[in-house]
């Protein structure tokens, strides 16, 4: 192997490694830890059948849009856009929708970790987080600073919950048997709150527009695109199994769970204060990176459309930020509207398969030569038919959330 050979894949490394886990740490925030303590409170072993069914419409989503959009060497709106001017247009309006809903439950949820964390009141707390994310995007080496934070606070997140999980001492070999006996028809609300909140929105579309951003996109590069996939995913669903693991550990050792606060109340359980500044860590980790990656996407989705954003990337990133912050120091209810974020988001998920769907087909967009695999179009129809009634029929829950 030449020396140009090794530069070469040392490139495609880690750009793949950079994209899979500003993907994975962008939607593991703190809404995902919030909702992932409420619901295995809630549902106990029964809610690993939502993150195995969720696990499953989640790989079919990606696989179709990382697909498409590497073939076509376009980011999700300009697929949408070649349907037609106005689908793009719809497209970015729903998805900048679900950015915006995410982004002010990320700064209001990492508010809380550093407020656990520190001590320090919630507002200042909000206050101070956005501000640290803005003072990123001041930098002309924002994307490599996010790059870098996603690959640390990963870390971070991962060995934190390894060891709340090992204090937790959850008895596994219980799960099948809560499963067996679980109401399937109670299951429908966490099931597409977490399905939204990783691939509903924008989540689908991170990893392959940051591979866009980079100069990687073709058919010869679909190997990093599927790499890049396996990777995100399996990190998002690795941490989403271990903070479960801890808050059931300490509801099945007889742990009461303050269900207006589960993710502190848990690891409080598990560990004491020890456990509730963990908790901080892991929240403000999360969100973190959600914030900055929830900005990053917002930038992709809408400089194709707006002249003024291209231009001002940056500047662009920092009002928005600034914006989301000041309405969640005033809206308030973090738990809820960390919970609601997913279920909001899971409204996207049936539009976005049917972009998918039409563009696969689509010789104009495709290309003449182009086959979409037969798994991935099934799976695609399947997925927009269950998110769409899933979705619709979840609606009432997701009222009564602010009731």
């Amino acid at each position: 192997m030449t020396q140009s050979d090794q530069q070469a894949k040392k490139v495609a490394f880690t750009t793949t490694l950079g994209a899979a886990l500003v993907a994975a740490t962008t939607q593991v925030g703190p809404g995902f830890t919030t909702q992932s303590a409420l619901f295995s409170a809630q549902y106990l072993g029964a809610f690993f059948l939502c993150i195995i069914a969720a696990l499953a419409l989640d790989i079919i989503t990606q696989a179709n849009v990382y697909r498409i959009l590497c073939f076509t060497r376009k980011r999700g709106q300009e697929v949408a856009a070649a349907i037609h001017p106005v689908v793009g247009y719809l497209l970015t309006a729903i998805v900048v929708f679900g950015i915006c809903v995410f982004q002010f439950s990320n700064v209001s949820g990492t508010g809380l970790g550093m407020s656990a964390l520190f001590g320090t009141s919630t507002a200042v707390s909000t206050v101070l987080c956005g501000l640290i994310a803005m003072a990123v995007f001041l930098s002309r080496s924002a994307n490599k600073i996010i790059n870098i934070l996603a690959q640390v606070l990963g870390a971070v997140l991962i060995l934190t919950a390894l060891i709340l999980v090992f204090m937790a001492k959850p008895p596994v070999g219980e799960i099948p048997s809560q499963i067996a006996g679980a109401d399937v028809s109670s299951l429908l609300l966490p099931t597409i709150t977490i399905l939204g909140s990783v691939c509903g929105g924008y989540g689908a579309y991170i990893g392959s527009h940051r591979l866009l951003d980079s100069g990687v996109s073709g058919a010869e590069n679909y190997y990093l695109y599927k790499r890049t996939q396996l990777l995100g995913t399996t990190t998002v669903y690795v941490l989403r199994v271990l903070l479960v693991l801890v808050t059931f550990g300490a509801v099945m050792h007889g742990a009461t769970i303050d269900m207006a606060n589960p993710a502190p109340s848990s690891y409080q359980a598990v560990a004491g204060m020890f456990g509730y500044r963990l908790y901080g860590a892991v929240i403000l980790a999360a969100g973190t990176t959600t914030i900055l990656g929830a900005a990053a996407i917002f930038l992709s989705f809408t400089k194709t459309h707006f002249k003024w954003i291209a231009a001002h990337e940056r500047q662009s990133a920092i009002l928005f930020i600034g914006i989301c912050t000041v309405v969640d120091v005033f809206l308030g209810q973090p738990v809820n509207l960390l919970v609601a974020a997913g279920s909001i988001n899971s409204l996207v998920l049936p539009f976005t398969m049917l972009v998918m769907l039409i563009a696969s087909h689509s010789k104009r967009i495709m290309g003449e030569d182009y086959r979409h695999p037969v798994w991935m179009t099934v799976g695609a129809a399947v997925v927009f038919v269950a998110a769409a009634y899933l979705s619709t029929k979840n609606i009432p829950n997701l009222i009564a959330l602010f009731q």
